[in-house]
């Protein structure tokens, strides 16, 4: 079994920081908003709990792919994370 690089470890923790820090922030946004996830969830036409999966999974993997692509060009550079 071949170790994945060290770049796509980082960016694979940091993508799933990313989706855990998104699915915690919605309390907070529903604080400030109260309306704004009932208002998602009819004009998307799912219930409120797959809003919040569906959101927080789309930033998860931008923050992965934004990550790895940020490592993988910084690792020529000697930055120390690759």
């Amino acid at each position: 079994m071949t170790t994945s690089p060290p770049q796509l470890r980082i960016a694979l923790v940091l993508g799933i920081a990313c989706a855990i820090a998104t699915a915690l922030l919605f309390p907070y946004v529903l604080a400030l908003k109260p309306g704004s996830l009932a208002l998602a969830s009819a004009a998307m036409h799912l219930p409120a709990s797959a809003v919040v999966v569906a959101q927080s999974l789309a930033n998860g993997v931008v923050c992965f792919l934004l990550a790895w692509a940020g490592l993988k060009l910084g690792a020529p550079l000697a930055n120390g994370a690759g």
